[in-house]
């Protein structure tokens, strides 16, 4: 019987993680790279200043999470896409809600900021304080 709780618990992840997709515009992080040097676009981290400032993509915008509602209209470009990324891609969800009723044009990254950080992809991409 354990075999077949284990068939139950992946069929049950694989919906999981398609009604998600269904229900949310996602990007794949493999875009990310052409994303950030695209003109159309504007991406924004939702982290925290201190760990924004700690390590952060270059030509992304800093809007925290925390004070978004009070902040948000003066760094946003409604004209570009927008594309959220934050500590964990399902934690801002009323973010993008919100801009999404608004008319903005906007989508979440599938990653998390911890998993783009140890990409070494986006070394070169990334701004680094050493204290």
């Amino acid at each position: 019987m354990q075999w077949l709780d284990l068939i139950f618990k992946l069929i049950q992840k694989i919906f999981r993680r398609e009604s998600f997709k269904k229900k949310y515009k996602v990007i794949n992080q493999k875009k990310l790279k052409n994303i950030l040097k695209n003109k159309k676009w504007q991406v924004i981290d939702l982290r925290n200043k201190v760990d924004y400032e700690e390590h952060h993509l270059e030509n992304t915008t800093n809007v925290p999470a925390w004070n978004f509602n009070f902040t948000y209209f003066k760094l946003i470009d409604k004209n570009k896409k927008i594309l959220l990324i934050s500590n964990d891609y399902r934690s801002n969800l009323y973010i993008y809600k919100n801009l999404k009723r608004k008319g903005f044009k906007v989508k979440l990254l599938n990653t998390g900021y911890k998993n783009i950080r140890n990409n070494e992809i986006y070394d070169p991409m990334t701004k680094v304080v050493i204290y």
